[in-house]
């Protein structure tokens, strides 16, 4: 656990900090996708534009560029000190996700979520988000296993995700 709680510096995120913000981040937009969703009237098309803005937005996350996150979904102020529950939370998470995926198609074809940075999304551009704002952090966690392997003395290959 302890490793997990390992951070670059002091006001700096650890990996624990990482996967709750990851955790945090599809939580609440899971929660506004079910929001968005329960008024299908409502419901209006995406534009070309915000194919073009999540894009653009996966490329931009993969460079090595740091943003402010929002602040509802920023883990500096924790007390989560075991993976357990945010495992637990991420899995739970991961349900409500499948059951969005059963909506009728012509519900996730509509815009269901509101980015902060690529607007309004639909459930194909969700996904394409999440995991690109999944490999963004890995990156990060990654780095974190490194400098702190060289501070042990060790020597780890870094996770990867197929």
């Amino acid at each position: 656990m302890e490793r997990l709680l390992f951070s670059e510096t002091e006001n700096s995120w650890s990996i624990l900090n990482i996967l709750e913000h990851i955790v945090l981040s599809e939580e609440a937009s899971l929660a506004y996708v079910l929001k968005k969703t329960s008024v299908v009237a409502d419901l209006k098309p995406i534009s070309v534009k915000s194919w073009l803005k999540i894009w653009l937005m996966k490329l931009v996350l993969q460079f090595k560029v740091k943003y402010k996150a929002p602040k509802h979904v920023d883990p500096i102020k924790s007390t989560i000190t075991d993976i357990k529950e945010l495992t637990l939370r991420w899995e739970n998470s991961r349900d409500v996700l499948y059951d969005i995926s059963q909506l009728s198609p012509r519900i996730l074809e509509k815009g269901i979520l509101k980015h902060p940075y690529a607007g309004m999304l639909n459930f194909s551009q969700l996904l394409v988000f999440f995991e690109t704002h999944f490999e963004h952090h890995l990156v990060q966690i990654n780095h974190l296993v490194e400098l702190d392997q060289q501070q042990l003395g060790v020597r780890l290959s870094p996770i990867r995700v197929k």
